[in-house]
Order: C-alpha cells, then structure tokens, then sequence
C-alpha cells in the first residue's frame, strides 16, 4: 500500500489494465492494476539505481520505463512489469543541441554546445558525432539543395558544406556578433541575424554586407527570406516586411510588449507563414499568427502553447508541429502538438520516451524529414524521432 509519495506518471490500455509510477521514501513503485485501480500490485526500483521518470505502455505485456536524465537509461519488461531489463541508448553526444536540418530524406545535421555536430544518414535511427572545427557554440543550421548547407553561432562562426556534410568549411562574416538564426533561399542569396545584426550573402557566404535597419526594429528576434528580395524580420515582438532587399520596411503585424530572444517565423512560400510571438502580461503565454495572403491579413491561431515557445516546422501549408513548454513554479510540461490542416485543429503528440517529466532535460527544436518523419533535439544531446502512425511498424 503507498500512503505517501506522489504520481510521477501514468499509462493505461483501457478501463482496467493500466501503470503508475509512485516515487516515496527513496524509490520508485511500478505499479499496476486489471481492475480499473481497485487493486494493485508492483515492482521497487531504488533511486540509486536510476530515477524512474516516465512509463509507456504499449500493449498486453510490453511496457517500457525512462531512468534519469536522459540518455541514462530505458527499462523494459515484456511481461507486464514481472521482471524489467535495462537497455542504454547510443548516442552521439551529451551536449545541448539547439536547432537541426535535413538535406534530404535521409541525411540530416544537427548543432550545438561547444561547436558540437552531430548527423544521421539514415533519417534519423542512428546519429553520430562530426568532427567539429570549432568550438564556440551553434545555434542553427540550414540545407539549401544540392548538399549546400550553412550553420552560424556565436563570435561570428558561419559553416558551409557543399557535399552534405562531408567536409565544412569556416566562412569569414567580418564580424565577431553571435548569430543565432539563418535562412537561405538558394545556395547563394542569404541573411544572418543575431541581437542587433543583419548580414547578407549574394555569393553562398564568400562576402556578406551589413543591412541597415532601424533601431527601433532591434533586437532582433527571427528572419525568413521567401524571395531575394522578399524578407520577413522579426524585432521587439514586431513582424516587418521588405519587398525590396531591405531598403525600406513596412510594419505587418506586432504583439504587445517587446521581448528579446528568439522567436519562430516559417513562410511555406510568399503567400503562407506562420510567426511566433509573445504575449507579455501577469502571465504570458506565445501563440501563432498566420497569414495566406502574402501578409495583407494575419489571423491569431486560437491554440495555447505553453508559455515557452522553443520550435515550429511545417512541412507544407498544411501539416506542422509546434514545441514549447508550460513552465510555473519549477515545473515543466512538454507540449508537442500536430495540425493536419493549417492550424485550425491541433492534436497533443505523446513522446516516446515520455520526457515530460524529466526537469533537467528539455526539448529545444523540431524538423521534418518528410511528411511522415520529424525529429527532435534538445538538452543533454537529447534526439527523439516521430513516426506518422499511419506508416508505423512495429
């Protein structure tokens, strides 16, 4: 019987069969009931054998357990939490990784701490560390076609490969700004941003000039290019709109107080964009706008996520994610939701393994590899993989 303790999580298959995991007095109870809680019965594991965070129970028999901060450990039993096994993950690196991109299918890239990069060339089973040629932190990273891609990060560090990944290759910006987004509408034409900052390349990286922005648009927050000369800049919670390489700039949308920090914006093409903003009061919480006009119009998606936005990514106008997190009191939820049809609906994506309830791990960026498979990347070289279930199998 447990008195005392609290409910860490919980999985059930239907009314009757069912998990919790009770943490009390130094260890953790597998519990489990076939009578809808009525009854039940369980297995001990002691903290110091790995704190037991989060359970998924897949079927009759299988259920499977997360153990300390990520990657530490999964446990695993096959009948019904009778006797567990503990599997150790491979993985590629232990550092927080910040942003990732896929060139195609089946080859992807992501960044991190201390110019960590990691890559997988098998859509994302099996990631491996690269060989990193710098050690200042990497914020994101970009693949334009044809095996071009590009990463920036602090003290003015820009990457380039033109073999997809095989070999990088540092890039002279001309200055020493950390950069903490990107994005490219060819392997030529690009911009940079970091806290006041904006560079362009018309040569895929080898001059960049200055922009010239205003003040008030500053810091800045996220940038989008749809066209060479179409651009969309993010400034003190502020949407602005060029169509002319920069040189002038039109307000399109703004939020209600300024924020620092990055934010999210994606346009699918000229017409279709979703952008991240921050609504700043006695409790503040992000939500998306969108626009299917080029920007005339822009409607507030009602959807609420968290009130720490980390990362969206659409695969089309239609189908997207968005990650962030509920944070109160030290407290922090993980929110990963999906939208099949442009932000109308949204629907809550469990994942596996359940890091919810992991508080020193946390989730920084999500991308599609294609329409069925997206990925993850956080905290402590933190990389998790979805599956559209329609396509899944066991």
């Amino acid at each position: 019987e447990v008195k005392h303790g609290f409910i860490r999580d919980m999985d059930f298959q239907n009314a009757d069969t069912g998990f919790i995991l009770w943490t009390t007095y130094g260890s953790t109870k597998s519990l489990k009931t076939f009578d809808g809680g009525t009854t039940w019965s369980g297995h001990t594991f002691p903290i110091g054998n790995g704190d037991v965070n989060g359970c998924i129970y897949k079927d009759f028999n299988k259920v499977w357990l997360s153990c300390g901060i990520y990657p530490s450990h999964i446990i695993y039993s096959d009948n019904l939490g009778e006797d567990y096994e503990h599997t150790f993950p491979e993985v590629a690196t232990l550092n927080d990784l910040y942003a990732l991109d896929f060139s195609d299918e089946m080859t992807g890239w992501a960044v991190g701490d201390l110019g960590t990069m990691v890559f997988t060339n098998d859509g994302g089973d099996s990631w491996l560390a690269s060989e990193s040629i710098t050690t200042d932190n990497l914020a994101d990273v970009q693949f334009t076609g044809k095996g071009v891609g590009f990463v920036v990060g602090d003290s003015g560090t820009v990457l380039k490969t033109q073999n997809n990944g095989d070999d990088w290759s540092v890039l002279n910006a001309g200055v020493d700004d950390n950069f903490w987004d990107l994005s490219f509408v060819d392997e030529n034409m690009g911009l940079l941003i970091g806290d006041t900052l904006l560079l362009k390349t018309i040569n895929g990286g080898m001059s960049w000039e200055i922009i010239a922005v205003p003040d008030s648009m500053k810091p800045f927050n996220a940038i989008e290019l749809t066209s060479e000369s179409e651009y969309w800049l993010q400034g003190k919670n502020k949407l602005y709109h060029t169509l002319d390489g920069g040189v002038s700039w039109e307000l399109s949308f703004s939020g209600n107080k300024p924020v620092d920090g990055k934010l999210g914006i994606h346009f699918s093409d000229n017409q279709h964009g979703f952008v991240e903003f921050v609504s700043v009061g006695m409790h503040s919480f992000n939500y998306l706008v969108k626009t299917d006009d080029g920007g005339q119009t822009w409607q507030e998606i009602q959807h609420y996520m968290g009130n720490s936005f980390k990362s969206m990514d659409f695969y089309d106008n239609s189908h997207g994610f968005v990650l962030g997190y509920e944070i109160d009191f030290g407290y922090s939820e993980l929110i990963i939701d999906e939208t099949l049809d442009g932000g109308l609906n949204w629907n809550s994506t469990d994942p596996f393994p359940p890091i919810s309830q992991l508080s020193d791990m946390y989730a920084n960026s999500i991308s599609f590899s294609n329409n069925d498979h997206a990925h993850i990347v956080g905290t402590g070289g933190l990389i998790m993989k979805w599956t559209n279930p329609a396509v899944h199998v066991e």
